[in-house]
């Protein structure tokens, strides 16, 4: 569910962040003749749009296609103006004329496919966008809408082509980024798509959402330090994204925890057997293992109950319980996942801590045995008896209730299956 809600606050974003090329679609004459008629007037209209007095504007260009019926850029210019008047029915049906009037020429085709983008007529737009193009439109507006449109398709790799294209040539660096970064997001290439956020907000600090989308993107590398980093600063810039990216920091805190706790178990299961060795290093042969020393070891693992601690609730206590190594193993690394949230870990390290030094207390036993009795048949009768006892119930306090030892095998499905549910 949060994937999807993820993926509709992309699409979202994907059209209200500077969705549209609108000033830049403002074309000059497409001939020496056109560019030498009515000069004056022409910018006269020109002055009036960049004032964005659209209603003046087109009042000139009309006087000018009535003068001049085949003006083509004209009519494309009208067009234009009605669309910043968000009326894109009536600058459709401008574009088209332009297109009618000069059928080669091809930023009329452009301004078709900014129509019909407002219209969320993606297919057609991205039509018009590829004929613009292929047709000799330059400026990268072409490459950055039509890669708005195969986004909106959902169609991201060729969105991510022509992100690609209009990055190439340098259109609106910061938004063709950004929307890279949406579309390698979409992908669920989150490397990419951070590299693309990570762009665009060099090139744009300020700008909206950016920092938000590069957050998830290191939420989804398992870098929570650096998300932290972008929600704050999303949330400084107090954009619409400033919540969200509050409520954001809150599951990075969570996994800042679960880190370390990976951490500190990492540390335990190398750092504590690297200390031990350390200790026992004047008494290499002492510990040396060979083949006996590892079955005799295997076999206490696996059938000589073994102490832990363990918590019971209710009533709520604390004891010492006797289980086989091995059961114990499963009890102790169930018990901080039974407690699920970004503690888990912390318990996987104390778990590894337990688990770590039992394994080499009952070495040390095994290499003491091994330095103290002289004759090795010992060792293999020590380990029938071992097994053999597994079977009875001469263990007191061994397992709960009193049961045998070699219950542990029915245990650990019990508590596998508990993980499962």
């Amino acid at each position: 569910m949060e994937k999807i809600i993820s993926l509709l606050g992309l699409l979202l974003l994907a059209f209200l962040y500077n969705p549209i090329d609108t000033i830049g679609n403002i074309i000059t004459p497409q001939n020496e003749t056109n560019q030498q008629r009515y000069p004056d007037k022409k910018a006269e209209a020109l002055k009036y749009y960049a004032d964005k007095n659209y209603h003046k504007a087109i009042e000139i260009w009309t006087e000018i296609l009535q003068l001049d019926p085949n003006d083509a850029s004209t009519a494309n210019n009208i067009g234009t103006a009605y669309r910043q008047l968000r009326q894109p029915e009536i600058a459709l049906d401008y574009a088209r004329k332009a297109i009618e009037l000069s059928p080669d020429y091809a930023h009329p085709y452009y301004s078709v496919g900014l129509a019909y983008y407002d219209l969320r007529n993606f297919d057609k737009a991205k039509e018009a966008f590829e004929e613009a193009i292929k047709r000799g439109y330059k400026p990268g507006g072409a490459n950055y809408n039509l890669g708005l449109s195969f986004y909106h398709l959902r169609q991201y790799p060729k969105a991510r082509e022509a992100f690609l294209q209009a990055i190439e040539k340098e259109y609106d660096l910061s938004s063709s980024y950004h929307q890279l970064g949406l579309t390698e997001y979409g992908l669920e290439e989150y490397k990419g798509a951070a590299k693309a956020f990570e762009k665009a907000v060099k090139i744009a600090p300020s700008a909206h959402g950016t920092h938000y989308y590069l957050g998830l993107c290191y939420l989804e590398l398992k870098k929570p330090y650096e998300a932290r980093k972008a929600f704050e600063r999303e949330r400084e810039l107090k954009t619409r994204f400033s919540s969200a990216a509050f409520q954001k920091i809150d599951k990075v805190e969570e996994q800042i925890i679960e880190n370390q706790g990976k951490t500190l178990a990492f540390i335990a299961m190398f750092a504590i057997p690297a200390l031990l060795l350390l200790y026992s290093r004047k008494s290499k042969d002492y510990y040396k293992p060979d083949l006996q020393k590892v079955l005799l070891l295997v076999t206490f693992l696996i059938f000589l109950p073994l102490p832990f601690l363990l918590f019971v609730i209710p009533p709520l206590f604390v004891g010492w319980v006797f289980y086989p190594y091995l059961f114990s193993s499963f009890v102790v690394i169930g018990i901080p996942t039974m407690i699920g949230g970004p503690l888990v870990y912390i318990g996987f390290f104390f778990s590894t801590i337990y688990l770590t030094v039992m394994v080499f207390l009952t070495y040390w036993t095994v290499c003491f045995l091994f330095k103290n009795v002289k004759d090795q048949r010992w060792f293999w009768a020590l380990m029938g008896a071992v097994i053999a006892a597994s079977f009875f119930d001469i263990y007191a306090g061994a397992t709960i209730g009193g049961k045998s030892s070699i219950n542990w095998i029915n245990m650990i499905k019990t508590v596998i299956s508990s993980w499962g549910s």
